[in-house]
């Protein structure tokens, strides 16, 4: 009786020790998946932060590039004339020397609400490979650029040019004013991937590029994307 009652001791101080174990384990376990899960959102918090920062000073700088190209062209145009077949030449180098540029165009806008082609120049395999040709390019989203663009003067504006073209397209443009008062707008279409090459490719952060009116331009989600490039 006495041995059975010293095992008895025995037996309940290991459930005793084990179940400390187990709920010390446990606590452990508990702790570490807590502080994993944390860390998990902290650097999704981080990578996203950087991500947007990164892809924000990627396409400031493409921006800067593609207005920085429409203003020598304009000089080029200003310079040479615009019926010369020097400056065209040059126009056109300088678009194919710039995978992004799809064309470019100058216009002359009267007081009233029409405008006059001034000068245009166009990347001819562009129009190949988007199955468009010169007059849809130039004509199809220019309604929406003279509306937008009404009243502006050198602040570079973005044209969701898809909507009207359904196909990847995307319209840069700027108004400027002479001494004489004569406006004259200034465009660039350019490739859409422009821009959203630009966005991270991390599965866990849907990014997009939004308009300061908040129309979406570009996104990195392929079903999103491709609503924007339908004008959906």
């Amino acid at each position: 009786m006495k041995l059975g009652y010293q095992l008895g001791i025995t037996s309940k101080l290991l459930l005793v020790v084990t179940a400390i174990i187990v709920i010390a384990i446990g606590s452990v376990v508990y702790i570490a998946s807590d502080l994993y899960l944390e860390e998990s959102i902290n650097r999704i918090q981080v990578n996203n932060k950087d991500s947007v920062f990164n892809s924000s000073i990627k396409i400031k700088n493409s921006m800067e590039d593609i207005a920085s190209k429409m203003k020598l062209m304009a000089q080029v145009v200003n310079d040479g004339g615009y019926k010369s077949d020097q400056t065209q030449a040059t126009v056109h180098r300088i678009l194919s020397g710039f995978d992004n540029f799809l064309s470019f165009y100058i216009y002359k806008r009267p007081k009233s609400d029409k405008v006059e082609l001034y000068f245009s120049s166009v990347v001819d395999t562009s129009l190949s490979e988007y199955d468009l040709d010169k007059s849809q390019l130039e004509a199809l989203p220019l309604k929406e650029i003279l509306e937008v663009t009404s009243g502006t003067t050198k602040e570079i504006t973005l044209i969701n040019a898809a909507k009207h073209l359904k196909r990847p397209i995307i319209s840069v443009v700027f108004v400027t004013t002479t001494k004489d008062q004569q406006e004259w707008l200034f465009r660039a279409d350019i490739r859409q991937t422009t821009l959203s090459s630009a966005l991270p490719e991390y599965e866990e952060i849907t990014s997009y590029v939004v308009g300061k009116n908040g129309e979406v331009f570009a996104h990195s989600n392929e079903s999103e994307a491709y609503k924007i490039y339908q004008g959906l």
